[in-house]
């Protein structure tokens, strides 16, 4: 099992062409019929100096055409409402769909929602450590907190 998004369907299938038919898409576990939601992101800096090459770029990304290749060619949930030929794409994104047809709501990565890139960082890095058995539950939440001291809740 790997906890992933469509975003890997492309890559999966990429390296492993014969996969596409060994490989499923559910919901995770106990989450009530919310979903984690997550996509493809364009930013542009409020201080570019060329806002509109940066506009063109980012329509060209989500314009129609780009999203039809996206959702065929790489098994990627289309950020549009773009028709595309879901017998072309890969057979995983048929299942995304589906899973995404009986959510009741979207939520997005946990340590996404933290006080900074940091703090997600050094999270993600603590339950790594609990998983490999290298920490305690106790010792990393202790960790967390005392990250949150230091860094977050005394600045």
């Amino acid at each position: 099992m790997l906890i992933q998004g469509s975003w890997a369907i492309g890559q999966i299938n990429g390296a492993n062409p014969e996969f596409e038919d060994k490989c499923g898409v559910f919901a995770f576990p106990g989450t009530d019929g919310r979903v984690i939601a997550k996509s493809d992101s364009i930013a542009m800096s409020a201080k570019t100096n060329h806002p509109e090459a940066v506009i063109a770029f980012m329509k060209y990304f989500t314009d129609d055409t780009a999203q039809k290749y996206t959702a065929e060619v790489g098994g990627k949930i289309p950020v549009t409402t773009v028709k595309y030929d879901e017998a072309a794409a890969p057979a995983q994104l048929a299942y995304v769909m589906e899973v995404f047809g009986k959510t009741k709501s979207t939520f997005g990565f946990y340590n996404e929602s933290l006080a900074s890139t940091e703090a997600g960082s050094f999270f993600d890095d603590v339950l790594v450590a609990i998983y490999l058995g290298s920490s305690t539950i106790e010792e990393g939440l202790q960790k967390i907190e005392d990250f949150y001291t230091e860094n977050v809740w005394n600045k």
